[in-house]
C-alpha cells in the first residue's frame, strides 16, 4: 500500500523527534555540563561568542590564540549563523542543543525526498529509519557538536534530492546553489561536488535533451557559479579578493566553480544537437577552462592546505588526526564501521537499478549508484567522509530493505516471516552490519595482548575544572593543543595556539615545547611572555608526546620532575596540571 506524501513527513516528523529525544537523554550529562565533544566544537563556540560580543563578520581570526597578532581560521560563518541567533532569542545552552538536532532533521528530510524521488514514499520511510541508525550521521549531530561537519552533511543530502527532482529546471538550481553553499561550509566538500557535477555533465553528454538533461545541466552549472560567486562576497564582504586560499572558498576557486559553469552554459546551445561526441568535448573544454583559471590565478591551493606542515607537525599532529587519515591507517573496527555497510548499501543501489522499469528512475539510480561510488571512494582516502558515503548509501539500503520485505512478506508461516523479517532489517542497519563485521573481525585475528592502559589522574569528586584556573588573572599560558579551545569557552586566559593548520608555527612551538628538553620551553616561554604552563595529563595529547619523546618535557611533568623553574599551582578538584614560571 502506497505512503500518503502527508504520512511520510509525519513518519520523517515523528523518526526525527523520537531519535532527537533519545539523543538528548544519551547526552545529558554533556549538556548539563557544558562538555562539547571536540576541540573544535569549543572553537566554534568561541567564534560564536566573539562575534555576538562585537567581532566583525567578516573576521573569524581567534586573538586569544598566539597574541598579539591572532589565530588565522578558515571556518565559515554559515554555520556560526543559526547558533547565534537561536542564542540571542533563546539563550546558548538551548542553541547548542538544538542545532545539531536541527541539522539532523534537515538530513532526514533530504534523505527522505531524494529516496522518494528516487523509488517511492515507502521505500523513503526506510531510508529515514535506516538513517537514525545511522552512527557515522548521529555522530555529527549530537547535541552541542555544532563543528561543520553537520552541515556537510546536511547540504549533501539536500543536494542530492534536488538532483532527483522530476522538474528538470528547478533541480537544476537547487542542486547548483545547495552544492555551492555545501563548499562555503568547507571546502572539503569539493570531491563530491565535482562528483555531482561531473554526474550532471554525462547525462547531458549521452542524453542530451532527453529527461530534462540539457535543462538540468545548464540550470546547475549557473546556480553553482552564482552561488560561489554569491557566497564569497556575502562571508568575506571588504576582503573578498584581498587574497586566495585554498582552504575556502575565495578568489581562486573562482575559476572552477564560475567561470568553468558560465562558459558550460553559455556554450551549452551550441552543441546540444550536434551528437554525443560535441557534448563530450564541451565538457573536457570546460574542465580545461576551470584547471586553467586555477592554475593562472593561484597554483599553491592545488597542493593542499596540508602542504605546509614541517615533519614534527605532521608527525605529532595531523598524523594522530584519525578523522583525516585513510582507511588503511585506520583500527580494524574503524574500518568495518566504514566498508560493511556499503557494500551491503551498493548491492541494493545496483539490484534497484536493474529492476526498475520506469526508464527516467532507472537512469536516476544509475546516476545515484555513480554518486555512491564516488562517496565511498572518497571515504577510503578521508575517514571524515565516511559520514556522506554512508548518507549515499541509504537510497539503496533502503530499497534492498523494502524488496526483502515484500518478498519476506509473502511467507504463510509467522515464525520464519518474523524471524526473515529481523534478518533483513539487521541486514539493511549501518549499526548491525558493522558490528558484525567486527565480530568477524574480532574472532578471525590473532589474539593481542592488551594495551597498556595509561593511568589517569582524576580529580576529586565533585570536580571543578576550571575554578582555580578563573581566580587567576588573566594570562598567556602555554598549552598542549587540544587543551585551548576548551580553555577559550570557560576562562579569561590567552594560549600560544591549538590544532589548525593555518598556524603552522605556532603549533610547532607547542609540539616541540613538550616533546624537546626543558629549556625550549623556557625559552619559548622567556621570549614570548608566557606566565603559565597548562597540561592534562589524562588526555592523548599527553601521551603521544610522552611515548614518542621519554626525555620530553610532557615525559618529565608526568613523571613528576618539573624544571627548577616551573613552580607548581594548585588546582583543587581540576583534572589540568598548572605551573608558574618563575625564572
Amino acid at each position: 500500500m502506497p505512503v500518503q506524501p502527508r504520512r511520510l513527513w509525519l513518519s520523517v516528523l515523528g523518526t526525527w523527534a523520537g531519535i532527537s529525544l533519545l539523543l538528548l537523554i544519551v547526552c545529558w550529562s554533556h549538556v548539563a555540563r557544558l562538555t562539547m565533544w571536540d576541540p573544535d566544537d569549543y572553537m566554534r563556540l568561541a567564534e560564536v561568542r566573539d562575534w555576538i560580543g562585537g567581532q566583525s563578520f567578516f573576521d573569524v581570526t581567534q586573538y586569544r590564540f598566539d597574541p598579539p597578532h591572532g589565530y588565522a581560521m578558515h571556518w565559515s560563518r554559515i554555520v556560526d549563523l543559526p547558533i547565534a541567533a537561536l542564542t540571542l532569542l533563546l539563550g546558548e545552552r538551548i542553541a547548542l542543543t538544538l542545532v545539531p538536532l536541527l541539522t539532523l532533521g534537515g538530513i532526514m528530510a533530504g534523505i527522505a525526498l531524494a529516496t522518494a524521488r528516487l523509488a517511492d514514499r515507502r521505500t523513503a520511510l526506510f531510508a529515514t529509519l535506516v538513517a537514525a541508525t545511522t552512527p557515522l550521521i548521529l555522530f555529527y549531530t549530537l547535541p552541542l557538536r555544532i563543528d561543520h561537519h553537520g552541515w556537510q552533511v546536511m547540504m549533501a543530502a539536500l543536494t542530492l534530492a534536488c538532483c532527483f527532482d522530476s522538474n528538470a529546471r528547478r533541480g537544476g538550481i537547487g542542486a547548483g546553489f545547495c552544492a555551492a553553499t555545501w563548499l562555503a561550509v568547507s571546502m572539503e566538500g569539493l570531491p563530491l561536488v565535482t562528483a555531482i557535477a561531473a554526474m550532471h555533465g554525462l547525462r547531458f553528454a549521452i542524453e542530451g535533451r532527453a529527461f530534462g538533461s540539457d535543462r538540468r545541466c545548464s540550470a546547475f552549472l549557473i546556480a553553482l557559479g552564482l552561488g560561489a560567486l554569491g557566497w564569497l562576497v556575502a562571508l568575506r564582504g571588504p576582503h573578498a579578493w584581498s587574497a586566495s586560499y585554498g582552504d575556502m572558498l575565495s578568489p581562486a576557486w573562482l575559476g572552477p566553480l564560475s567561470l568553468a559553469p558560465f562558459t558550460g552554459a553559455l556554450a551549452m546551445p551550441l552543441v546540444t544537437d550536434r551528437g554525443v561526441a560535441m557534448r563530450f568535448l564541451l565538457l573536457l573544454a570546460v574542465a580545461a577552462i576551470g584547471v586553467a583559471a586555477l592554475l593562472t590565478i593561484d597554483p599553491l591551493v592545488l597542493s593542499g592546505p596540508f602542504k605546509a606542515l614541517d615533519p614534527l607537525v605532521r608527525s605529532y599532529w595531523y598524523d594522530n588526526v584519525s578523522e583525516g587519515l585513510p582507511i588503511w591507517k585506520q583500527p580494524g573496527d574503524t574500518i568495518m564501521m566504514l566498508a560493511a555497510f556499503p557494500i551491503v548499501a551498493l548491492a541494493g543501489t545496483v539490484q534497484a537499478w536493474r529492476r526498475e522499469a520506469d526508464e527516467t528512475r532507472r537512469r536516476n539510480w544509475l546516476a545515484m549508484l555513480f554518486l555512491a561510488l564516488a562517496a565511498f571512494a572518497v571515504s577510503l582516502f578521508v575517514q571524515r567522509a565516511g559520514a556522506v558515503s554512508h548518507l549515499y548509501m541509504l537510497p539503496g539500503a533502503a530499497a534492498l530493505l523494502a524488496s526483502m520485505l515484500a518478498r519476506i512478506g509473502q511467507w504463510h508461516r509467522p515464525v520464519p516471516r518474523v524471524l526473515a523479517t529481523v534478518g533483513a532489517i539487521l541486514l539493511c542497519s549501518p549499526l548491525m552490519t558493522a558490528s558484525a563485521g567486527m565480530a568477524v573481525l574480532a574472532i578471525t585475528r590473532p589474539a593481542q595482548p592488551p594495551a597498556p592502559v595509561a593511568s589517569k589522574e582524576l580529580c576529586d569528586a565533585p570536580c571543578d575544572s576550571f575554578g582555580a584556573l578563573n581566580r587567576l588573572p588573566p594570562s598567556y599560558i602555554l598549552a598542549s593543543l587540544d587543551v585551548g579551545p576548551r580553555m577559550l569557552i570557560n576562562t579569561q586566559h590567552r594560549f600560544l595556539g591549538s590544532g589548525y593548520h593555518r598556524n603552522v608555527a605556532a603549533i610547532h612551538g607547542v609540539i616541540a615545547a613538550f616533546t624537546e628538553p626543558p629549556e625550549t620551553a623556557h625559552a619559548l616561554m622567556t621570549s614570548q611572555g608566557m606566565t603559565h604552563l597548562l597540561i592534562d595529563p589524562t588526555g592523548n595529547e599527553a601521551t603521544i608526546y610522552s611515548q614518542h619523546a621519554p626525555r620530553g618535557l610532557m615525559a618529565q611533568l608526568l613523571a613528576g620532575k618539573a624544571p627548577t623553574w616551573l613552580e607548581p599551582v594548585p588546582l583543587p578538584r581540576s583534572p589540568y596540571r598548572l605551573w608558574r614560571r618563575i625564572g
